[in-house]
């Protein structure tokens, strides 16, 4: 297996306010701050995908364009010790808009796998929502199961 050189670019960082919509899937009151990333992910000098992150910020109070660039979760575990318990995903597949088909070097209208995260605490507090949008001819999912 070769070696991959991952890179982060940092395409947009900065606090919003929750609307009706974001306020409803974070569980948290409209109007509330909020952390908006947009990355793009680049793998062998090659687009990979889009990450759209917003942030609670009630819970994570400060967030750079150094830990956005390196890693926001080794900062959220490591530096913030939030206590991490799971993620619902949902996983589609649609036809991507002219902007994001730009950033992943396809054609507007291509097909794109997309993976919505909503991300919460041991205690069920939602803390993260996340799209991952991946380029269609790159992106593969590995689901393991265990059974006991």
């Amino acid at each position: 297996m070769t070696s991959k050189t991952i890179d982060t670019k940092i395409l947009d960082l900065r606090v919003i306010e929750a609307d009706e919509d974001k306020a409803k899937q974070l569980r948290c009151e409209n109007g509330s701050k909020l952390y908006f990333c947009k990355r793009l992910r680049v793998v062998d000098g090659e687009p990979f995908s889009i990450e759209l992150s917003y942030f609670n910020k009630d819970i994570v109070p400060y967030l750079n364009e150094y830990i956005a660039k390196t890693s926001i979760y080794s900062y959220l575990i490591d530096d913030l010790k939030l206590p991490i318990s799971f993620a619902d995903k949902i996983v589609t597949c649609e036809k991507i808009n002219e902007d994001m088909a730009k950033l992943l070097n396809v054609i507007p209208g291509d097909p794109a796998l997309i993976i919505e995260n909503t991300v919460c605490l041991a205690n069920g507090t939602v803390f993260e929502l996340s799209q991952s949008i991946f380029h269609f001819q790159k992106a593969k999912i590995l689901n393991r199961i265990n059974f006991k």
